[in-house]
């Protein structure tokens, strides 16, 4: 109960008392704090970055300003929020509760979902489906972690099944893949009204990535490429054992 007031003055402060602000519903991530920067970067501080969840100390966050706000609070909220909230923008939809909160977000206020790849699956078809026989073989899709809610809230798991795809697919206005690619995951065809695809990415090749070691050449055997965490240490691990490489 603690909690929940906490969050209700916080909340209260930053949208309600501030100005109309964009919401960013985000989790404790590594590419969160290259979001804070470009949107921030933007033009102006109107900006507003979320966790829905229980009180936390962040491990991966750690540049950016996040208010945390109990999820109970957040839901019986946002109904009313359509004169004090710009646009949400969700980056990545990593379970039910999410998914559901879609259809709360009134019709006024536009949604943007930042896609991280999985959750185009989990909404869009059953990720069996999209991994290839030898693949299934060294890790199972069962074991990823983005289909374990990660809060430890039980208001998450009061969520038990998911709306339907085309209800969701309908209430989004804008949705930006990491890669471009991705976007062959899915065909927004099949629904009457769909979003639009925008461009965007976390972080820029230049000063993210490759800044520092333009003048580098890398060399070896075995080169770790993605960011699917489970999928990618397994798979480097079953690698590094077989003869593959030799």
């Amino acid at each position: 109960m603690i909690d929940v007031i906490l969050s209700f003055f916080r909340l209260v402060n930053e949208v309600f008392l501030k100005g109309k602000r964009n919401i960013h519903l985000v989790e404790d991530e590594k590419f969160i704090d290259f979001a804070y920067r470009e949107f921030n970067e933007a033009g102006n501080q109107g900006h507003l970055f979320l966790i829905v969840g229980p009180n936390q100390k962040l491990k991966f966050i750690k540049s950016s300003e996040i208010l945390i706000i109990h999820p109970r609070l957040f839901w019986h909220l946002i109904p009313y929020t359509k004169r004090q909230v710009k646009s949400i923008f969700f980056h990545s939809l990593p379970g039910k509760f999410y998914k559901n909160l879609i259809l709360r977000i009134p019709q006024e206020i536009p949604i943007f979902w930042m896609s991280w790849g999985f959750d185009l699956i989990e909404v869009f078809g059953d990720g069996n489906n999209y991994v290839k026989p030898k693949t299934k073989i060294i890790a199972s899709i069962k074991t990823q972690s983005h289909l374990i809610e990660k809060s430890g809230t039980s208001y998450y798991q009061a969520f038990k099944t998911l709306p339907e795809s085309s209800l969701m697919v309908s209430r989004i206005d804008y949705l930006s893949t990491v890669m471009e690619e991705e976007r062959k995951i899915i065909d927004l065809s099949f629904y009457q009204k769909a979003p639009k695809w925008i461009p965007w990415n976390y972080f820029n090749m230049e000063e993210d990535v490759i800044k520092g070691f333009e003048d580098k050449e890398v060399r070896g055997k075995i080169f770790y490429l993605g960011i699917a965490v489970i999928f990618g240490i397994t798979i480097w691990m079953h690698l590094r054992t077989s003869n593959s490489f030799n």
